[in-house]
């Protein structure tokens, strides 16, 4: 009867914990995702340089999700190997940035409109900072995350070739009122890939953009 009891206490004690997981995914989608959805402002990507600590050029080598002590968040660690330099400093060959959310054997944490880069990906990510923790660092979101493909042209995370890149007229609030729908301001898409920037042009462009 005794090892009866504790076989049922151990298993309400798995069905607690995997209730628990269940509990903070479900909250975390409820609240965090439509709060942070509704909070990322379109930029253009003037400003998304300019609003980078850190713009490099790399491929993900590594991707690790952990709960944290005490078991309420989930954190994906993300290792990209450095490539290029293009803004900032930084003199290691790879950078280990953390975001928000991610899955750990059956519990999941998701933020809508976070897209996590994936191993064997190759990019330009544009980093708001590596001091301190974010629910995601790069800046505006998926607006500061650029893919290479074989031949090295640019494109939006999603895929999109990009064919030029237009210039902020001063003057103006671009972005100020508007919510983003994952791709940056002053960006025109081609219709082939063909047609896409190559990655020498896009940094160029960075370049004097944070000149």
């Amino acid at each position: 009867m005794l090892e009866s009891a504790l076989v049922h206490q151990r298993d309400r004690s798995q069905v607690n914990a995997r209730m628990y997981q269940l509990l903070v995914s479900v909250m975390c989608l409820l609240t965090i995702a439509a709060a942070q959805a509704s909070s990322i402002r379109q930029l253009h990507l003037d400003d998304v340089s300019q609003q980078s600590e850190l713009i490099f050029v790399g491929e993900v080598v590594n991707s690790v999700a952990s709960w944290n002590p005490q078991r309420s968040r989930i954190t994906t660690q993300i290792t990209f190997r450095i490539d290029e330099v293009i803004k900032g400093s930084y003199s290691e060959a790879n950078l280990q940035l953390g975001f928000a959310g991610g899955t750990v054997g059956d519990a999941t944490m998701e933020y809508e409109g976070l897209r996590y880069p994936i191993i064997g990906e190759s990019g330009i990510y544009f980093v708001e900072t590596i001091a301190k923790p974010l629910v995601n660092p790069l800046v505006g979101w998926s607006q500061g995350h650029f893919l290479l493909d074989a031949q090295e042209r640019v494109n939006t995370y999603d895929g999109k070739p990009v064919s030029t890149v237009q210039r902020k007229i001063p003057t103006t609030s671009q972005g100020t009122n508007q919510i983003s729908r994952g791709i940056a301001q002053g960006l025109q898409l081609a219709s082939q890939p063909q047609n896409a920037m190559s990655r020498a042009e896009f940094v160029q462009h960075i370049k004097q953009s944070i000149e």
